[in-house]
Parts: C-alpha cells; sequence; structure tokens
C-alpha cells in the first residue's frame, strides 16, 4: 500500500521546532550577529493543520517517494510501464472516471 510506506519513510515535522537557519556567520553590530545555527525564523507547523482538521505535515525525499511509486508499479506491471520518471506531464484532461495525462514525449497515460 503506498500510503502506507510513504508514512513508514516519511518524516513527522509536527513534533520539532520548523523553520529557516542560517548556514554562516553574518550581520554587523547594528542589525545583529547571526552565528551558523542560529534560528532567522520559526513557526509552527501542527497548529494550522490541526485546526484545518488536516493531518500534520510529513515529510518525504523525493528519490523515496520514486522508489516506493517503482516498487508498486514492479507489483502491478511486471514490464514496469507503469512509472515514468523522466517524462514530464505536457497536458491532462480531467473525465468522470479517470485522468488523462500526454507526456512530453507523445506517450499517452491514464490513471484513476
Amino acid at each position: 500500500d503506498i500510503f502506507n510506506a510513504l508514512c513508514d519513510a516519511g518524516t513527522l515535522t509536527a513534533d520539532r521546532v520548523s523553520g529557516l537557519k542560517i548556514g554562516y556567520r553574518r550581520g554587523n553590530k547594528l542589525a545583529g550577529i547571526y552565528d551558523a545555527g542560529d534560528w532567522l525564523v520559526r513557526f509552527d507547523t501542527v497548529r494550522p493543520a490541526l485546526e484545518a482538521n488536516l493531518p500534520p505535515t510529513l515529510v518525504v525525499d523525493r528519490p523515496v517517494i520514486q522508489q516506493i511509486l517503482l516498487n508498486q508499479g514492479k507489483l502491478v506491471d511486471h514490464d514496469y510501464n507503469c512509472v515514468r520518471i523522466a517524462s514530464r506531464v505536457k497536458a491532462y484532461q480531467e473525465y468522470d472516471d479517470c485522468i488523462k495525462a500526454t507526456l512530453e514525449d507523445g506517450t499517452v497515460a491514464y490513471g484513476d
């Protein structure tokens, strides 16, 4: 199941401080000096999600997502034709029962 594999591979960010840190020493006496690793800004990632009835953010690295999709594709289609990493979607059309995607290489794919 793709959902469970993504949940197992991901990192829940709601249990830690999120924000932006500076990677090097910067600043001056007037504006303030930041050392490498200092927080520039912190923000809450869990409260907005909970207020909107959404689950907390789960972060999964793109290569991990691709591998999970490839593994699922191998279970569905042993020719591995259902996952294409090197193809970009050029256009798509939504229908009542599916989506039709046209890739830059001219390939047409359908999904639900």
